[in-house]
């Protein structure tokens, strides 16, 4: 080095025990915050599922398939919709005036293994003109709303 530099410019040597020390002090709490949020800063989704199965040329059936590794205080509301129309149960097909039933009348419940059947000329579609399927829940425990199942049937 030239000895006409003032003292500032001068280059320290760092020991190498502190350049780790200090590694270590930032990396440990970065990667303890990064494994605490299980790697996804995104909210989970529930694996929850209603898949629809077309049985017959103006029938739908439903299925709902709850996850089973989920606890919920207060059981998760749904919600049908043919085609962008509430089906929920048979009050909400004879608002929506749609050409319809719902077996059971009260509709699908939050449950695993319980089933609906939609029936009538409103589901009655084919390759051309397929019937969309949408299955909404409503989380009451958390105030989250999904969509668990949405089919072009």
């Amino acid at each position: 080095m030239d000895r006409d530099e003032p003292a500032s410019w001068r280059t320290k040597r760092i020991p190498r025990i502190w350049v780790a020390f200090g590694m270590l002090v930032i990396a440990v709490p970065i990667v303890l915050f990064l494994v605490s949020m299980k790697g996804c800063a995104c909210i989970p989704m529930p694996g929850d599922a209603a898949p629809a199965v077309r049985t017959g040329p103006d029938s739908i059936h439903i299925v709902m398939k709850p996850d089973g590794s989920k606890h919920h205080n207060q059981v998760p509301v749904l919600t049908l919709f043919v085609n962008d129309r509430e089906v929920t149960n048979q009050s909400a097909i004879a608002a929506s005036r749609l050409p319809l039933v719902i077996t059971p009348p009260e509709g699908l419940a939050f449950r695993d293994g319980a089933e609906v059947t939609l029936q009538g000329t409103a589901v009655a579609g084919n390759e051309s003109l397929p019937v969309n399927i949408v299955i909404v829940a409503t989380y009451p425990d958390t105030g989250q709303v999904w969509v668990i199942g949405d089919q072009r049937i």
